[in-house]
């Protein structure tokens, strides 16, 4: 059975859904392609750390305790990015290297299902111009990168193998070309894909943080 949402296939029945979520979620992809005509939109997840060797200090009940500040982690994550996307302009500009501009937006939902802990589910929109790909973590430069040094510097605490806590989901890369003639149907590909983050269940709205977010502006 196909399910719609004005128009567009969605994942879930309508009921299942916030649709207040996936109203967001087309506003964010409007903006990001008024903002550049090829846009990259990365999908990718974000997890905390569980083990003695990742210094688990992001158990429930240390949360609950409020021994760790999760509830602003993911507005760090955002900041930090913004930061290292404008640091690494500056040495571009240093070197005389052409830059394209980029103005990050962003789809974020957080949940928890089986595990103890919280994880984020995210798609970040970048100018594709100015970021083709993800890269390679072991490259300083690469977009990867700069989103797991984001991710780290979130976590306000030195993780071993962070890394492994910043996951590319797999085909992850959506480009969505308005010049191109398949623009519609990846359009949607990614809208489909993207209503996942606005199925109720696993959602827990009841414990004071928010479980959904996107970039303003």
């Amino acid at each position: 059975m196909i399910y719609t949402y004005k128009g567009l296939e969605v994942l879930y029945p309508v009921s299942e859904l916030n649709t207040h979520y996936l109203d967001r979620i087309i506003l964010t992809m409007s903006k990001a392609l008024k903002d550049y005509k090829r846009v990259h939109a990365l999908r990718l997840d974000l997890r905390l750390p569980v083990s003695d060797s990742e210094k688990d200090i992001l158990r429930r009940d240390e949360i609950f305790n409020n021994t760790f500040n999760q509830k602003n982690i993911i507005k760090r994550f955002f900041e930090s990015l913004k930061a290292k996307i404008k640091a690494q302009e500056k040495r571009m500009k240093a070197s005389e290297k052409r830059i394209y501009p980029c103005h990050l937006r962003y789809v974020w939902c957080r949940e928890r299902n089986k595990s103890n802990n919280d994880h984020y589910h995210l798609v970040l929109f970048f100018n594709k111009d100015r970021y083709f790909s993800s890269g390679y973590r072991d490259n300083e430069e690469s977009l990867v990168r700069l989103i797991m040094d984001a991710w780290s510097s979130a976590l306000g605490e030195y993780v071993d193998n962070a890394d492994r806590l910043v996951q590319l989901v797999y085909k992850g890369t959506h480009y969505l070309d308005q010049n191109k003639y398949d623009f519609e149907n990846k359009y949607q590909a990614l809208f489909t894909r993207l209503s996942y983050f606005a199925k109720n269940r696993t959602k827990h709205y009841d414990e004071g943080k928010r479980c959904f977010g996107t970039s303003q502006g």
